[in-house]
C-alpha cells in the first residue's frame, strides 16, 4: 500500500512524477494555473508557423529596380498587448531591411539636419513627443540606399483639428508607416500625387534636401552612390524607377 500523501494544500506538485501533463495540471494548485498557461502558451507558439507571408503593400524600390516584397510573421503572442510580428523589405536580390529600420533613419535625419526646428507642432502627442508637421508629404521611393522625396502639401490649420481632418483624403497616396514624430507619417511606394517643387534627400547622407534636378520636362533624376532613380510626370502624378 502507498503511503499516504503528505503534500498539503498550497504544496506544489511534484513535477518530477513521469505523470501526464494534463493529469499535473489537474490536480495543481490554483495559484500555479496562472504560470502553467503561460508556459503552455508559450509552447504552442514555439510549435506555431513562422512563416513568411507576402501582404499586398505599396512599397518603395529595391536594388533590383522593382517594388520589394513587403514580408511579415508572426512571431508570438504578448502576455498583455498586441500579437508580436517582424516586417521586412525584400527585393528578389534577396537583400532585405526592416520598414521601422528605414523611418527610423528618416526620422534621425530629420533631427541632425536641423529641419524639425522648422515642422509645425500638430499638438497631438505620442509619449513625449509632440507630432510634427513639415509642409511637405515624405514618401520613401527606394532603399539600399534609402531615397526620399518630399512634395509639399498644405495641411491647413492645425488647431481645432482632429487628426483624420488634418491629415485628410490619403487614397491616392499608398501606404504609410507609423513614425512617432510625424503625424503624417511616412509613405511608401513608387508613385505619388505631384506638385511644384518636389525636394529629395537620402538618410545615407548629410546634405540638406535638394530640388529635383531637371533632366528634360516633366522629367527628373537622381543621382547617389553608383544609384539612378528617374522620376517622370504624368497626368498629376510622379512616377519613380531605378536602373539596375
Amino acid at each position: 500500500m502507498n503511503p499516504p500523501s503528505e503534500l498539503g494544500p498550497n504544496t506544489p506538485p511534484n513535477l518530477s512524477q513521469p505523470a501526464p501533463l494534463l493529469a499535473r495540471l489537474i490536480v495543481m494548485p490554483f495559484n500555479h494555473w496562472k504560470f502553467s498557461l503561460c508556459l503552455l502558451g508559450l509552447l504552442l507558439t514555439a510549435c506555431g508557423s513562422k512563416t513568411w507571408e507576402k501582404l499586398d503593400r505599396t512599397t518603395p524600390l529595391g536594388t533590383d529596380g522593382k517594388p520589394a516584397s513587403y514580408m511579415s510573421r508572426f512571431l508570438g503572442n504578448s502576455y498583455n498587448g498586441p500579437p508580436r510580428t517582424e516586417e521586412i523589405w525584400r527585393d528578389s536580390t534577396g537583400r532585405q531591411i526592416e520598414p521601422e529600420t528605414v523611418v527610423r533613419s528618416v526620422e534621425q535625419y530629420f533631427r541632425e539636419a536641423g529641419l524639425t526646428e522648422t515642422f509645425r507642432k500638430s499638438g497631438s502627442w505620442i509619449g513625449d513627443q509632440n507630432q510634427l508637421v513639415p509642409e511637405y508629404r515624405i514618401c520613401i521611393i527606394a532603399i539600399e540606399p534609402t531615397v526620399v522625396i518630399m512634395i509639399p502639401h498644405n495641411f491647413g490649420e492645425l488647431d481645432g483639428r482632429a487628426i483624420v481632418g488634418i491629415r485628410g483624403d490619403l487614397d491616392e497616396w499608398g501606404d504609410s508607416e507609423f513614425t512617432p514624430l510625424l503625424l503624417d507619417g511616412v509613405f511608401t511606394g513608387t508613385d505619388f500625387p505631384y506638385e511644384e517643387g518636389v525636394k529629395w534627400f537620402s538618410p545615407n547622407s548629410n546634405a540638406q534636401p535638394e530640388v529635383l534636378e531637371s533632366k528634360q520636362k516633366q522629367i527628373f533624376q537622381i543621382k547617389m552612390e553608383n544609384v539612378t532613380i528617374e522620376l517622370q510626370v504624368d497626368d498629376g502624378r510622379i512616377y519613380a524607377t531605378r536602373e539596375k
